[in-house]
């Protein structure tokens, strides 16, 4: 390297070093809000607010709050006869009109969904950030699914900014359904208990949760395929040891493909809004568990612990399915500890140990030891 160079790159340390202190002393002034408040309460209230505000960091991170309180004011504001009136005009309305496709005052229901989203993503994953990540730092042991890697200061900003764009995006897309079913517009979700009868409302509620899982399971592998991983997918799978933040830092065009996913039974299946948005709620619910880092056993008999996920961050191609380990089993692509997975092995099934390297076959001993080792001290 030139003078020239070697005086530019110390530069660019330097500002590196000085935005990360700035980023650490906003972090500690917040956190140093959050320990005086969780001094005052109770254990057993702890837990049940940290419980809370996970449930809300995953219904709010992607403006899908918006459509609850939407679908609670049409079950319960007896807006339908409203509705069929705003239909009515709307189809005498001539010429380009907002109103002509049922988005009127959408400006407001976006902004709407983007602050209080934006609001709730950060002080609810900075919440829990704070209760493991610093508050319990010296003793990840305990809490952590990788206790021994944390990630890295750049990729914890490169997580916040890409999720941040991505959520701006998800409250967006809901700000704009939000607006379109409010103002009377088409939506299969119904709102009448009886209208399909009990034993399909309750039949809906885990046959929608099997179709989003499989759904889910298909589409996320299908982003595993080289040419997408390499170009969408590997956004995502630069937080190898993931944070909250992370369960939303995803590449826009991918993000945008899931939420279309999400949304579909909501204008082709009948379902009662009440189940669509309570499976909805789950889903997410666990994506920021799954994504936090921390160790949790799920309380639900079918639902795998957050280990699973991690270890698809760590690994990369396996572990591709979500709230079921059913379609990894199926499929053959569930992590077996005795073949080698990296990066650069496609498709789900790792490789034999036979079939490795020197460097890979050292960096699965150290792999293996550390979990054995975990398993020694758990």
């Amino acid at each position: 390297m030139t003078t020239k160079e070697v005086k530019e790159d110390a530069c660019q340390k330097q500002a590196t070093l000085e935005e990360e202190e700035k980023y650490h002393c906003f972090q500690a002034y917040f956190y140093k809000i959050l320990d005086k408040i969780w001094s005052i309460l109770p254990n057993s209230l702890g837990v049940l607010v940290a419980t809370i505000l996970i449930f809300l960091a995953g219904t709010t991170m992607r403006g899908d709050w918006l459509l609850i309180l939407v679908y609670f004011i049409k079950q319960f504001g007896n807006n339908s006869s409203k509705n069929e009136e705003d239909n009515s005009s709307i189809l005498e309305t001539e010429g380009f009109s907002m109103v002509n496709y049922r988005l009127q005052n959408v400006h407001f229901y976006v902004l709407l969904s983007a602050i209080i989203s934006y609001g709730y993503y950060f002080v609810l994953c900075g919440f829990l950030q704070w209760y493991f990540y610093i508050r319990q730092r010296d003793c990840p042991e305990k809490w952590k699914c990788q206790p021994k890697k944390f990630l890295s200061w750049k990729d914890e900003k490169h997580e916040i900014i890409l999720g941040s764009i991505c959520m701006g995006i998800g409250a967006t897309i809901s700000g704009v359904i939000a607006c379109y079913i409010m103002n009377g517009g088409y939506s299969a979700l119904y709102f009448d208990f009886t209208q399909y009868g009990w034993l399909y409302y309750f039949l809906s509620a885990p046959l929608l949760f099997i179709y989003m899982d499989m759904a889910a399971y298909y589409f996320h592998r299908m982003y595993h395929l080289p040419y997408l991983y390499k170009h969408f997918h590997k956004w995502h799978h630069r937080y190898k040891q993931p944070t909250a933040f992370s369960a939303s830092a995803i590449h826009p065009f991918e993000f945008v493909n899931y939420q279309v996913l999400l949304a579909l039974p909501m204008f082709f299946v009948p379902i009662h809004w009440s189940v669509y948005i309570s499976v909805l709620s789950y889903i997410f619910y666990y994506g920021i568990l799954d994504h936090s880092g921390i160790k949790l056993e799920a309380i639900w008999p079918w639902q795998p612990n957050s280990m699973f996920h991690d270890d698809h961050h760590q690994f990369f191609h396996c572990n591709f399915g979500f709230n079921l380990t059913l379609w990894d089993k199926l499929h053959g692509t569930y992590r077996i500890k005795s073949r080698i997975y990296n990066e650069n092995t496609f498709y789900g099934y790792g490789k034999s140990t036979k079939d490795a390297n020197k460097e890979e076959l050292e960096e699965h001993e150290n792999v293996r030891a550390n979990e054995r080792s975990l398993l020694k001290e758990d």
